[in-house]
């Protein structure tokens, strides 16, 4: 059994780790529990949440948006995964998963569009949705601009969209299976998580 701690910085990565990424790992024998570091994330606040989440857990891995990161130094979301294991006290190092969503974690809604619209009870915005990966590419390339995020593109499509009422519902309908197929760097963060328990991977470093 492994007891993982997953820090994020809001009540809608809270509610998604409860909702969806939680009973998916279970299956894995990793109990996962969602740390708010409520607020917007930057290094020096993930150092010392680190200091204190890792005496309790057996690994800390996190769940920020790129967008909402302060003083990010123009550093992309892989250098700051990097870079937030390289600030975890010496000797624990090994046992933090630093993930960075990019660009919000809003992104996973046009994971699967036909599931996002059914699930808003709107059929008809699922071409809009669709429209709008067929624009940008995958998912994860919906970009962070201040009009452009998938939050404003999601508020623009469908004006009632509230992040903490449908943002679960929405990734809980299309499984971590769903969003894995269709955002890489969200596969990749999910098959480590998953991997945790393999020999070799599961005694703390």
């Amino acid at each position: 059994m492994i007891r993982l701690a997953v820090s994020v910085e809001g009540s809608t990565e809270r509610e998604f780790v409860n909702t969806t990424l939680a009973p998916h790992l279970r299956q894995f024998a990793i109990f996962t529990t969602p740390i708010d570091l409520r607020g917007p994330a930057n290094l020096d606040r993930i150092a010392n949440e680190l200091k204190r989440l890792l005496p309790n857990f057996d690994r800390v891995t996190t769940l920020y948006d790129y967008y909402a990161f302060q003083r990010r130094a123009g550093l992309t979301p892989d250098e700051l995964a990097t870079a937030i294991g390289e600030r975890a006290p010496e000797g624990t190092r090994a046992r933090v998963i630093g993930y960075i969503q990019q660009y919000e974690l809003e992104a996973l809604m046009f994971a699967d569009p036909d599931k996002t619209a059914e699930i808003l009870a709107v059929p008809e915005i699922a071409k809009r949705l669709a429209d709008v990966v067929a624009q940008c590419g995958p998912p994860e390339q919906i970009d962070d601009g201040y009009e452009s995020c998938p939050s404003r593109r999601l508020a623009g499509i469908y004006p009632g969209w509230d992040k903490v009422l449908h943002g679960p519902r929405v990734t809980q309908a299309i499984g971590i299976a769903g969003i894995a197929a269709k955002c890489p760097r969200f596969a990749a963060w999910i098959a480590r998580l998953e991997s945790l328990n393999d020999p070799g991977n599961s005694q703390p470093a």
